[in-house]
C-alpha cells in the first residue's frame, strides 16, 4: 500500500474528506495548504516527513518511518492501535 492509499484509508477511518484534511494543514511557510496542492501531493506521493507528521496529528494517529532498505512507513491510529 503506498502513502496515498494509507492516507485515504486514514480519512475513511476518521470520516474526513481530503478537503477537510487539507484545510487543517499548513505549508512549510506556515500558510494554509490549498486543496489543489494537497491533491497534487497525494497524486504524486510527494509529502514531506513533516507533512506526514501533520497528517498524523490531524487524524489522531502516529506516523512511523523505519530507515531504508527497505524503507517502511506506516500510521498507527492512537485510539485503536490499528496499523495502516
Amino acid at each position: 500500500m503506498d502513502t496515498a492509499q494509507k492516507i485515504k484509508t486514514l480519512l475513511i477511518r476518521r470520516s474526513m474528506t481530503q478537503t477537510e484534511l487539507a484545510a487543517k494543514m499548513e505549508t512549510s511557510k506556515g500558510k494554509p495548504m490549498t486543496n489543489s496542492n494537497f491533491n497534487n501531493k497525494l497524486k504524486d506521493g510527494t509529502f514531506s516527513d513533516s507533512e506526514l507528521q501533520q497528517i498524523a496529528v490531524v487524524l489522531d494517529a502516529t506516523y512511523h518511518k523505519e530507515p531504508p532498505v527497505p524503507q517502511r512507513e506506516w500510521f498507527t491510529l492512537n485510539d485503536t492501535g490499528e496499523e495502516i
